[in-house]
């Protein structure tokens, strides 16, 4: 059985924003599956479908969050531009995402990225 495409972004875009609920409470090395699906609305089961493991999440969450973060930069940065200049432009347009990943309760592999 195939699965819709709105189907599957919304389903995806649930266990995202679950992680972005539950990280804000503890560090993200922390959270369980059982914990995060409860969260989104779903069993273990169907986060599975989406998702190999946590790890596979936050590396969906970081590439989304990085292409953004590029795509910000290229609509808005004017030739010969210093990026210090855009940055606080750059991160309010992420509202409190990349604090978090940066954070205590991050991802403490983020920063490098």
């Amino acid at each position: 059985m195939k699965k819709q495409p709105e189907i599957t972004a919304k389903t995806r875009q649930k266990f995202v924003d679950a992680l972005w609920e539950l990280a804000e409470e503890k560090p993200i090395p922390k959270i369980a599956v059982s914990e995060l699906a409860k969260r989104a609305g779903y069993n273990r089961s169907t986060f599975y479908e989406y998702f190999l493991d946590m790890d596979d999440l936050l590396s969906y969450v970081e590439r989304y969050l990085l292409d953004d973060i590029k795509q910000k930069i290229l609509r808005i940065m004017p030739e010969n531009e210093s990026l210090e200049k855009l940055f606080p432009v750059i991160f309010a347009a992420i509202d409190e995402k990349i604090y978090i990943l940066i954070g205590p309760n991050g991802d403490p592999g983020f920063f490098r990225k």
